[in-house]
């Protein structure tokens, strides 16, 4: 089993179709709930998928370079692997909550990679970084999005900010109409338009347009991350979750119990801990 308390980790698992089960636990002592997500079963999207080789590819080597797990086997350079596009995706999440809670824009930077020493280097992908000070030229055209995750899924296909308004819970998203160049899985040099990346589909379950057309498309992986990102998120404030006490004195003693914990239990957690009675704050 894999055991995951890192939002981005476990949303971009999610997402590519691996099943998960969320345990949340409150911790007493700052009231935080802390979540994890044990993952226990193979993709049926991509079953060949193994989720421990993910992580450590993209922790070792962004899917830039090869990898070398043993003397036999080496896993290949996949800079537009599903994972990597799933993890940018994230990534370009996590720049713009930086960028609502304390100010400044959000730049895209190229992902570049050679794929051979006589092939030129090419922009396969843009990673999001905010910059303070950091001035923003107006596009020609923009589009507004209300939806963070589909901002930040766009983000990687060369679409960085222009504008964010509104305040906490109600922001929009004015991004270019169309993207900075990009060059796709068959080395052509593209620019993609916002709002045929960014359609939902007219009927039936929430799901975006190009998903039924290109379901392998780096912005349907990008938003199945950060739509699953988004889902967890809400899971975990609202999951049914233990708590954690811990003791001030005795560092290495812990107890974990529910949260609507009858007296009785209170008074043996009371006695583990030697403290008086009533002295707990749970």
């Amino acid at each position: 089993m894999l055991v995951l308390t890192d939002l981005r980790l476990a949303s971009s698992l999610l997402g590519l179709g691996f099943p998960g089960t969320l345990h949340a636990t409150v911790i007493a002592a700052t009231r935080e709930t802390r979540g994890e997500v044990h993952f226990d079963a193979p993709s049926p999207r991509f079953p060949q998928m193994q989720p421990r080789q993910l992580i450590q590819q993209w922790r070792e080597s962004r899917f830039l370079r090869p990898l070398a797990l043993d003397s036999t086997v080496t896993l290949p350079a996949q800079p537009l692997h599903p994972f990597a596009v799933s993890m940018r995706a994230q990534m370009a999440y996590d720049a713009y909550q930086k960028a609502q809670a304390e100010g400044g824009n959000i730049l895209a930077v190229p992902v570049l990679w050679k794929p051979s020493r006589d092939e030129e280097e090419r922009i396969i992908a843009y990673e999001a970084k905010v910059e303070p000070l950091a001035v923003m030229s107006r596009p020609l055209l923009t589009q507004t999005l209300d939806e963070l995750r589909l901002a930040a899924a766009l983000l990687p296909l060369g679409f960085p900010p222009y504008r964010i308004h509104g305040s906490a819970g109600r922001h929009s998203y004015e991004v270019p109409s169309m993207g900075l160049p990009i060059h796709d899985s068959s080395g052509q040099l593209v620019q993609h338009a916002s709002g045929l990346l960014t359609a939902f589909a007219p009927s039936g379950e929430k799901r975006l347009a190009l998903f039924d057309a290109q379901p392998l498309h780096p912005m349907v992986i990008a938003y199945d991350a950060t739509h699953a990102r988004g889902e967890l998120k809400k899971a975990i404030q609202t999951a049914k979750a233990n708590l954690l006490l811990q003791s001030q004195e005795d560092l290495g003693k812990q107890a974990l119990i529910t949260l609507n914990a009858k007296g009785h239990v209170h008074r043996q957690i009371e006695r583990h801990f030697r403290a008086a009675p009533g002295s707990l704050d749970v």
